[in-house]
């Protein structure tokens, strides 16, 4: 029992002190929690006492990490403290020892690790809740309307919709005591737009005629509605009630982010005048067969996208195959007797012949993770797929011209939430690491995509690579020019079909120094936190949490090759990179040039060449008569292009798969969050 508590001792630093109540000081940040997936012992339902026999102080030793099997989650907490696992009792170390609890947005949870098979990793300074807070607070001292327009932007970077929509209610009030026309014309527009949206918000849209056509085609049990969405799926037999009304209200968040985000950057789009219809998949392995059937989008995210129809059909569960074995690996649990609700509102059973403390810590951990997978992936397909839908629905794009893939995928990722990928390769095959995630939402980087790009750089992979100390100003350009035109030509999406690389011939030897160690991530206040760690520069990219692998070819249509991933990884990426910087630095010609998208015929399959002079055109890149594209222009825009993303800031951390417990401190006076961040930035550390 010692060893237990001095194992948990070193969890943040915090001291061993038992107590029955939380403390009186916060401390606030991000759990990164790390569980390896059908690891030995690591299921009570399959081993009595798996959590480890406390008392005697011994837990299950595995051999170091490097199965890659493990899934991750990021869980915002608002306290980490120690008391006694059961409150209204006194402690006594061998019947109702102290142990770390984390208040949670569910509830709250005993915390357990034995680094091999759970791993905790608090960020302390990561908490976006805290940094919104703290900087309303410092707002409501000057209380100007600018500030509360950048802190609108700010939620809904942080994907903090809710919060969002309150910082415009109380700029609305604001504004209206101000005297008319005082206001920035830009606060004033916005304004005017957030009025109509709101009466849109609140407006229940009629039911799409097809609605019922769709549900009798697919012989489905039943529809679910909301005000803009109508679910179709399968009863009982696939989901239960709670999971469809989950998803409903997660779509209705989504919704409104959609159409606020493009208020804020300027953009009236017109609502929907009919509800949109969602399919939920009867079981996710009907997932592929449906794309093929309806002749969907490839899979990529838990879902896929029909574009003629403009519907969108979710899976049920997740699709990719270590977070499905977890979420197994609890079902299992479950059935042996443990009520996920108890354990998710810090409710532990009592220990019995068959339950030891460590299985109450271990499962209510494990619950922990399992609720904060559901919400990630229900919301990174929802945000993926469900924003293409919302993109043709509201006129941006058109629904019968097969769009450029760069475009069409580029959009998909531009406002989509990603999922934690888990695991992923570090330096070295036994060095993985583990991702974490903050500050993608709205008109913020998706960490993801914007890791991937960042890598595809340090590994030499794209005509950028190479660093700008060795090589001349007119090869940059070169290069520049080079990788927007594979872009532009869906020449990495062709590649996919291919595979073949075209970049293959560039030079590809590692060129020591790239990306500076740690570039852009804030060190903990407070404490040291963990060192910098030098970005991956292996031969294999690491998955994306966002991106399921192709799904093969002909010759074997379940295998997938690993230089296909890569390429996947890579045409989905430069395509988020070319179309972020589209939206933040060039929205008038994105409008322009999607404008022209929608003047052309339907069905029409858009050739590279017309594809490029349409570009040109629209970000005006044509010489001064039109005639041709402008070639010092295209290089220029191109340079702009990767310097835009050179300069701005990561958005995760590289922490390392660890084998023992050491983490950093917490601040001695809870959590002084950081500046935050600025529009299309990412939260700065302090200084």
């Amino acid at each position: 029992m010692k060893r237990w508590f001095a194992l948990f001792s070193c969890l943040a630093g915090i001291p061993a002190v038992a107590t029955a109540q939380p403390p009186a000081k916060t401390v606030t940040g991000v759990m990164i929690i790390r569980v390896k997936v059908n690891s030995p012992g690591n299921s009570a339902a399959a081993t009595p006492g798996g959590g480890g026999e406390l008392v005697a102080g011994i837990l299950p030793v595995e051999p170091p990490p490097g199965d890659m099997r493990s899934v991750v989650a990021v869980v915002p907490f608002k306290n980490l403290y120690q008391a006694v696992v059961y409150t209204n009792k006194p402690l006594i170390p061998q019947t109702n020892p102290s142990v770390f609890w984390l208040s949670h947005d569910s509830g709250k949870a005993l915390l357990f690790t034995d680094a091999s098979r759970i791993q905790l990793t608090p960020q302390y300074n990561l908490n976006t809740d805290v940094i919104l807070k703290t900087k309303h607070a410092a707002w409501a001292t000057k209380r100007s309307a600018e500030g509360l327009f950048d802190l609108i932007s700010l939620a809904l970077g942080y994907d903090h919709v809710e919060t969002a929509l309150e910082y415009c209610k109380e700029l609305e009030k604001l504004l209206s005591a101000k005297k008319e026309g005082t206001a920035p014309k830009q606060i004033a527009d916005f304004i005017v737009a957030y009025k109509q949206l709101m009466s849109k918000f609140d407006e229940t849209l009629p039911v799409a005629s097809d609605t019922a056509e769709w549900k009798k085609r697919l012989q489905a049990a039943d529809t679910a509605e909301d005000k803009h969405y109508s679910i179709i799926h399968f009863g009982d037999q696939s989901i239960q009630r709670d999971g469809v009304n989950a998803r409903l209200a997660e779509l209705e968040r989504n919704y409104k982010a959609f159409f606020l985000w493009h208020a804020v950057m300027g953009q009236k789009l017109p609502t929907p005048e009919k509800k949109q219809i969602v399919i939920l998949a009867k079981r996710a392995a009907d997932i592929s067969a449906l794309r093929a059937q309806l002749d969907g989008t490839p899979v990529v995210s838990d879902g896929t996208y029909l574009q003629y129809p403009n519907v969108v059909v979710l899976s049920p569960e997740r699709l990719d195959d270590t977070g499905r074995s977890f979420l197994e690996m609890m079902k299992a649990e479950y059935d042996t007797g443990w009520s996920r609700e108890s354990l998710l509102k810090g409710v532990p059973p009592k220990v019995t012949d068959k339950t030891t403390f460590g299985d109450i810590f271990r499962m209510s951990t494990n619950a922990l993770v399992e609720n904060t997978m559901e919400k990630e992936a229900t919301r990174s397909a929802i945000t993926r797929e469900c924003n293409r839908q919302l993109f043709v629905s509201s006129g941006v794009v058109p629904q019968y011209v097969l769009l450029p893939k760069w475009l069409d995928q580029g959009l998909a990722n531009l406002l989509c939430v990603p999922k934690n990928p888990g695991v992923i390769p570090g330096v070295t095959p036994d060095k993985p690491l583990m991702l974490c995630g903050y500050g993608s939402g709205y008109g913020t980087p998706n960490y993801l995509m914007f890791r991937e790009w960042k890598q595809l750089k340090i590994r030499q992979e794209i005509p950028t690579g190479k660093p700008e100390a060795l090589q001349s100003d007119a090869n940059m350009s070169n290069a520049a020019k080079a990788l927007l035109l594979a872009v532009l030509n869906d020449t990495y999406f062709e590649a996919v079909r291919t595979g073949i690389d075209p970049d293959a011939n560039a030079e590809t030897a590692m060129i020591p120094g790239g990306m500076q160690p740690g570039a852009g991530i804030p060190p903990p206040p407070g404490g040291p936190g963990f060192p910098p760690t030098p970005p991956e520069r292996g031969p294999v990219p690491p998955p994306l949490g966002g991106i399921q692998p192709p799904t093969g070819n002909a010759e074997n249509p379940g295998i997938v090759p690993p230089l296909i991933v890569k390429l996947e990884h890579k045409a989905q990426a430069t395509a988020w990179a070319l179309t972020y910087f589209l939206s933040r630095e060039r929205p008038a010609g994105m409008k322009k040039y999607c404008a022209e998208l929608n003047a052309m015929p339907r069905d029409m399959r858009i050739g590279k060449k017309q594809s490029i002079e349409t570009f040109a055109k629209c970000f005006n890149l044509m010489n001064p008569d039109e005639t041709a594209i402008d070639d010092v222009k295209l290089k220029d825009f191109a340079r702009k292009w990767i310097g835009y993303l050179d300069a701005t800031q990561e958005s995760w951390r590289d922490i390392p798969v660890e084998t023992t417990t050491t983490v950093p401190p917490p601040p001695p006076n809870g959590v002084p969050p950081g500046p935050g961040m600025i529009p299309g930035q990412i939260p700065r550390g302090p200084g």
